[in-house]
């Protein structure tokens, strides 16, 4: 039986792992202890560890610190050490290892990962960056209605694009501090890729609804559409950043979407009564090179539009109809 110390940091992560094959070590800051720590509340020889393999167990001794010795919060002279216990000597934190106690198993290797290690090339994620920053000075210039300049608008996108760096700095600190490993660039291009797909689905949006009359149905596939790259979105976010199982990952991603995206549809539906003062059109124009389906004339679409009145009508008969049902019935 060895005795087994690992050094913790502050969040419990395991930095250093020390395996000792003799039956008493010294743990302090002389360099003659076994485990030297370079931490100045720690005495020269603070703490000594045996173990007694008739028993198979480990314990400790106090020696006599100045800062004394925590075994689970607790300020402790000597005592039995359990497997799992976390030892405090100054400000250095260490967790007795029960070897005993069998590892948990290995993950599988992801191929999604080894498809995705392109993402992490720098030079990738730059021209992704100064990709999307074009893109958008170029959309800001086409929907402009008055006089255009760049480099009053180049500060606004720079703000703009630094906001929304926000979600994978935050991604990638959360990957350091947990799996010791931040993959910022990862990150960055999994942001500007997603950017660069929901902008190409807003141009063909457009000319969806440039060329169908269906303002419902379209409202409804872009909320779906939207939400499902939402959660790819976050999906890959935690595919990089932690080392979870794919249950876990797909129940945290779907409460982040739900948490983001049921706001915004509540908000928009508030104040939306049965009635309306405004017309319900899509004013979406776009130039007639756009146009999928074939233009009618003025004589045509004017004979034709005699049928929306009749259509009209009917609802209005339906309407009319049902009222009157819905009184007899009260009656």
């Amino acid at each position: 039986m060895a005795i087994v110390l690992e050094l913790l940091s502050r969040k419990d992560q395991t930095l250093k792992y020390f395996k000792f094959n003799k039956p008493e070590i010294v743990v302090g800051r002389d360099h003659h202890c076994d485990l030297r720590l370079e931490d100045p509340y720690i005495s020269a020889e603070h703490i000594r560890i045996r173990q007694d393999s008739v028993e198979n167990s480990i314990y400790f001794e106090d020696c006599q610190s100045i800062n004394g010795t925590f075994v689970n919060k607790r300020c402790l002279a000597s005592g039995k050490l359990e497997g799992d216990d976390i030892l405090k000597i100054g400000r250095t934190r260490l967790k007795v290892v029960n070897t005993n106690q069998p590892v948990s198993p290995a993950l599988p290797l992801s191929q999604l990962e080894e498809s995705l290690s392109w993402l992490s090339n720098s030079g990738i994620a730059i021209l992704l960056t100064l990709g999307y920053l074009v893109l958008s000075m170029v959309s800001g210039y086409l929907n402009s209605i008055t006089d255009y300049s760049i480099f009053d608008m180049l500060p606004k996108e720079m703000g703009q694009m630094a906001i929304l760096s926000a979600w994978p700095v935050a991604f990638a600190v959360m990957g350091k501090v947990f799996n010791k490993e931040s993959r910022v660039v990862s990150q960055f291009s999994i942001l500007w890729l997603t950017l660069f797909i929901v902008y190409g689905l807003y141009l063909l949006e457009k000319l969806l609804s440039f060329n169908f009359n269906a303002p419902v149905l379209f409202l409804w596939l872009e909320l779906t559409v939207y939400t499902l790259i939402l959660f790819g979105f976050v999906w890959l976010s935690l595919f990089i950043a932690f080392h979870q199982t794919n249950r876990r990952r797909n129940i945290v991603s779907t409460m982040m979407t739900l948490a983001i995206v049921v706001p915004i549809v509540s908000i928009g539906m508030l104040g939306n009564g049965d009635f309306s003062a405004n017309p319900e059109y899509d004013s979406t124009m776009l130039p007639p090179v756009y146009q999928l389906r074939p233009a009618s004339d003025v004589a045509s679409f004017v004979e034709n539009s005699g049928t929306l009145f009749e259509k009209l009508d009917k609802q209005i008969e339906v309407e009319n109809l049902r009222a009157k049902r819905k009184d007899e019935k009260a009656h």
